[in-house]
């Protein structure tokens, strides 16, 4: 089953909103921020975070959907 980024990011909403882990939440901002279309730079500065933390958080999510923010 394919999903698109649309439905992509409503797992990532969903998830913020039942998280309390700060970690897991940036986690999941900076894939859903990617998915809206924001540039790795762009997330970079907003969420004061590297560019490898954004790569890694995004294959983890490609690859384990929401579980593979965890």
């Amino acid at each position: 089953m394919i999903i698109d980024n649309k439905e992509k990011i409503e797992l990532i909403k969903e998830f913020l909103e039942n998280s309390s882990n700060g970690r897991e939440t940036q986690r999941a901002l900076a894939v859903k921020l990617v998915l809206e279309g924001y540039r790795y730079e762009r997330v970079s500065e907003i969420l004061s975070v590297s560019l490898g933390f954004i790569s890694k958080w995004v294959n983890a999510f490609n690859f384990g959907g929401i579980n593979g923010l965890k």
